[in-house]
């Protein structure tokens, strides 16, 4: 069974996650947050509220890469081997 963190705002973030530093929540806190094993984020991102980053397939490597001074809004859903490049806005149900 994979290891993860649940917070007390139903967020959901495996500890074989590779999250870099300098967090931004914008008073959205961890509302909702889903990031699965093997994803990649790196420094100075923002995530607001109802947020899935994670692999397609249970049990797969696929998972997002997401570069440095992201900004990633309410809504997405980032699947796959999705890479995100740096200073990028990833915005509503994209």
């Amino acid at each position: 069974m994979k290891k993860h963190i649940l917070f007390c705002y139903w967020a959901c973030i495996t500890c074989t996650a590779k999250i870099k530093y300098n967090l931004i929540l914008l008073n959205h806190y961890f509302h909702s947050i889903f990031i699965s094993s093997n994803t990649v984020i790196g420094n100075n991102y923002c995530l607001l509220h109802h947020v899935t980053i994670g692999s397609n397939k249970p049990l797969s490597n696929d998972a997002p890469v997401i570069n440095d001074n992201v900004f990633i809004g309410c809504n997405p859903c980032i699947i796959g081997q999705t890479i995100i490049t740096e200073n990028c806005i990833e915005s509503l149900k994209s």
